[in-house]
């Protein structure tokens, strides 16, 4: 199996004490908004389209903000993720929960970045948040999750 390009988008408020997350209705888990790149189609182009098709949201891609590997495993299924992350704004704000067109219980809200008390996926991207404008980064995750 050949690892999977992702891309997906850090989107913060004014003053970067917020940040919008998906999660599913109970807050599980927090993840950052994106999805698979298509064959010919950019990592950036990929973060629009998977915003507007999930959640009718526009995005603005700012700048490049780190690269990172995930290699898990889920019930003996194996996987490998490399994604592109992007620092990103909304065009227009929006505080309203946004819920995901194709999945009832998943949504995107805004939650305050020093107080997520779930795990957050990619492990590792608080460090990336906090570190952020410093350099480029890649890290590296390695990770079984059984069910």
């Amino acid at each position: 199996m050949r690892p999977l390009l992702r891309a997906e988008a850090l989107i913060f408020n004014e003053n970067r004490t917020h940040m919008l997350l998906q999660c599913n209705q109970q807050e599980e888990f927090y993840r950052l908004p994106g999805g698979t790149v298509e064959f010919g189609e950019s990592a950036k182009a990929a973060i629009e389209r998977e915003c507007l098709e999930e959640y009718d949201l526009q995005v603005e891609i700012e700048c490049f903000a780190s690269v990172y590997e995930h290699i898990f495993e889920v019930d003996s299924q194996k996987y490998h993720h490399c994604t592109l992350l992007y620092q990103c704004e909304l065009e227009e704000d929006d505080a309203r929960i946004r819920w995901h067109k194709e999945h009832s219980n998943i949504m995107l809200k805004w939650k305050m970045v020093n107080r997520l008390e779930k795990p957050i996926y990619p492990e590792g991207i608080i460090r990336v948040i906090e570190q952020s404008g410093e350099e480029i980064r890649h890290w590296l995750s390695e990770v079984v999750y059984k069910n």
